[in-house]
């Protein structure tokens, strides 16, 4: 039927013969106004967004005993973090004069700093967390102690979700006090797996009601996951029995979607990133990443929520973004490499990634504008060998924006 694998083509070009069609861009442009196009009357305003899924839709907090609270104690906390080059400025050093010997573990003081400001600064060295946006290394040097801060702005939408939840007026301030718009909460995770996902809609269904929207990008962590089964030496599993996998998975998130479509929300569904156009994928077996992707997007989306109404549920496929054959000329690829390099990168709290560490694809999140990149953030796809770029992000989100403009 098409030219192309189905899982290439745009979401909403996959579920021909089915209740969806009707809000394609083919039909849109039809005016097939039961689907979303034509005239309307009202668009739906959603009063609350709610985001499952793994850590592309998640904004974390980082907290460490190496980072100091204001007191000295341990355990401060930087919130607001998502799993992508963050926004981030870098003040400039100040000096701050003092004729008062360092006591250490004495409480914080003021003090005129060599710019003129009067400043509060422990007398012990350290990365502090003055508030819960930035972290501030104090370099004592008696009497005088050096303040360089580094301040994570999370107002600035870096994911795909903040980006949606913007345009209708909604913000994550739970998780980060600088988007003052309130109105939107993420229970997505780092690692999340598709039954992590489940887990997430039972433990909040009942926040779900018709005037919500709920956003959900799963499945690449199950991918991944299988992959690194299926190149591990010697395999720990064979590909049919990875793609049955993958496809039982999808089976029971397509249930969840409908669950959480049964409680009266309009659902945003982000396939998974087409993972063998990310750097990863193409430096390791782009066809067996591109085999395992298409296994679970298309089970989810076009076998599992393909009967769906689409003024229920919007689908975005991201896989046009990256695709050879549809992918803008005008930005960097995976074919080309990453934004960020994550070993290396500086915490909040001093310490330094070495991209060893268990978790070590959660290092991203210390990736930032402040330091020296190997692009433009207004140029690459993607920030890391797996996670999108804010780029990226911002082309998922807009897009699930006018999608669902359109049709819910």
């Amino acid at each position: 039927m098409f030219p192309v694998a189905a899982s290439r083509l745009p979401v909403n070009r996959r579920r021909l013969g089915w209740v969806a069609l009707a809000c394609s861009a083919a039909g849109l442009a039809l005016g097939l106004s039961a689907c979303g196009g034509g005239s309307r009357n009202s668009f739906f305003a959603p009063n609350s967004v709610v985001s499952f899924g793994d850590e592309n839709s998640a904004i974390s907090a980082f907290t460490s005993n190496d980072l100091k609270k204001p007191d000295g104690s341990a355990g401060a906390e930087i919130k607001g973090l998502t799993y992508t080059v963050q926004s981030a400025l870098v003040g400039s050093p100040v000096v701050c004069a003092d004729t008062t010997a360092a006591q250490p573990g004495t409480p914080a003081r003021d003090c005129v700093a060599s710019n003129g400001a009067t400043v509060t600064s422990p007398t012990l060295n350290g990365h502090y967390a003055f508030d819960f946006y930035s972290s501030t290394k104090l370099e004592v040097e008696s009497p005088n102690q050096r303040t360089t801060t580094t301040a994570y702005n999370c107002g600035s939408p870096s994911i795909w979700v903040q980006v949606l939840a913007r345009a209708y007026g909604r913000g994550y301030t739970s998780q980060c006090a600088l988007d003052t718009r309130g109105g939107a909460v993420s229970y997505a995770a780092f690692g999340a797996k598709t039954d992590d996902v489940i887990a997430q809609i039972a433990a909040h269904r009942g926040e779900l009601n018709g005037s919500t929207l709920v956003t959900i990008m799963v499945g690449q962590n199950d991918i991944l996951e299988q992959f690194n089964a299926l190149r591990a030496t010697p395999a720990t599993t064979d590909e049919a029995t990875a793609i049955a996998t993958l496809q039982a998975r999808a089976d029971r998130m397509a249930a969840a979607v409908k669950d959480v479509i049964g409680a009266g929300a309009k659902v945003v569904l982000a396939l998974t990133p087409s993972l063998n156009d990310s750097p990863r994928g193409v430096a390791t077996d782009a066809a067996l990443m591109s085999r395992l992707v298409v296994a679970y997007n298309d089970r989810l989306y076009v076998r599992g929520l393909g009967n769906v109404s689409g003024r229920d549920l919007v689908g975005v496929n991201p896989d046009s973004f990256t695709n050879s054959s549809t992918r803008s000329t005008s930005y960097v690829h995976g074919n080309v490499g990453a934004l960020c390099n994550t070993t290396g990168l500086v915490r909040p709290d001093g310490t330094t990634t070495t991209g060893l560490e268990p978790d070590a694809d959660a290092n991203v999140r210390f990736c930032n504008t402040s330091i020296s990149l190997n692009g433009s953030t207004s140029t690459y796809i993607w920030a890391d060998a797996i996670h999108y770029a804010p780029l990226g992000h911002s082309l998922i989100g807009s897009v699930a924006y006018n999608r669902a403009r359109q049709q819910l």
